[in-house]
């Protein structure tokens, strides 16, 4: 199962942050993609994993990094 991450970050922190969450896993998922981006968000990540709860808890590590201000979280349905 894949899901998109959208966050957005501490315009400081942007490039700090996608550091941290680079390959950053959890509960059987990980960040496979971190994208820097523009628009109303700052960063987009693919997470990787098994299933649904893996995802999330992979998405509630990576949204506890500090500079995080918001994400939403894109499963992928097709």
């Amino acid at each position: 199962m894949k899901a998109y991450v959208l966050m957005q970050v501490e315009p400081t922190k942007v490039e700090e942050v996608a550091e941290k969450i680079r390959g950053r896993g959890a509960g059987g998922a990980k960040c496979s993609s971190v994208e820097l981006v523009t628009g109303p968000y700052d960063i987009v990540c693919l997470c990787e994993g098994p299933d649904l709860k893996a995802i999330s808890t992979c998405v509630l590590k990576c949204c506890c990094v500090a500079g995080v201000q918001r994400t939403i979280t894109c499963p992928v349905v097709w």
